[in-house]
């Protein structure tokens, strides 16, 4: 829903006429809200990814992996 507000505050400030003084205020303003949506997007891809492979249960191969690394690495006592 963000980002159909962003396209839809892009394509009215295209159309409308911007006074000059103006010009570099919106641009920043518009940059900004699009690194935004590209931010969002960019996070949801990362959390279906992320959640995908929690529900392969890889958190618990790789804490297994960690703790036989450990126990190779332990000092020994004397």
């Amino acid at each position: 829903m963000f980002s159909l507000t962003a396209i839809f505050i892009n394509v009215v400030v295209a159309a409308m006429q911007v006074p000059e003084g103006y010009e570099g205020a919106i641009n920043v303003f518009l940059i900004i809200l699009n690194v935004l949506v590209l931010v969002i997007i960019a996070g949801e891809i990362l959390l279906v990814i992320a959640r995908h492979l929690w529900g392969m249960h890889l958190h618990r191969e790789l804490f297994i992996f960690l703790q036989k690394g450990r126990m190779l690495f332990e000092r020994k006592q004397k």
